[in-house]
């Protein structure tokens, strides 16, 4: 985001993915660092990072960047995260309610106004229990067609399986 922040100017980022990547780096219980990216981006959890990092943060405003397809919410909740929504997220159920298409429009025309964009797209925002590398399927899946249903997992055995 910072080269092409650096060679477009600002930039807009449509976040489509299944998790909301926005955790404190030190409470994700897996560690992993592509849990945090989003977050960090938008200049969450700086108190805790090297100054030389914490300084150049954030790289993103709020403004510019739309998340679509994260259900991790009970997830965050459970470890005492916050979450985007309020901020940037389209909740599941604003899809389901607004309908994928024309919540996705409004993401669009929110994030592009008149700028360069970049898509992230993670496949888990799809069925996680489809990717082999996802290694923390998570709970819910959002239905994207009629009849499609996949496993669901309550958040307690989920994080139970993380311990």
């Amino acid at each position: 985001m910072v080269a092409c922040g650096s060679q477009f100017g600002r930039v807009g980022l449509r976040f489509v993915d299944g998790h909301q990547d926005a955790w404190d780096p030190w409470a994700w219980p897996t560690g992993e660092a592509a849990d945090s990216e989003l977050g960090l981006a938008l200049g969450r959890h700086r108190d805790a990072l090297p100054e030389p990092l914490a300084s150049q943060l954030p790289v993103l405003d709020r403004a510019d960047v739309a998340v679509l397809g994260a259900r991790d919410a009970d997830e965050l909740a459970a470890y005492g995260q916050s979450s985007l929504a309020g901020e940037v997220l389209l909740r599941p159920e604003e899809l389901r309610e607004e309908g994928v298409a024309a919540a996705t429009r409004r993401a669009v025309e929110a994030v592009a106004a008149q700028r360069p964009w970049w898509p992230h797209v993670d496949l888990d925002v799809l069925a996680t229990d489809q990717l082999a590398a996802v290694g923390y399927p998570q709970c819910r899946v959002v239905k994207v067609r009629r009849g499609l249903s996949r496993r669901v997992w309550p958040v307690g055995e989920q994080a139970a399986e993380l311990r």
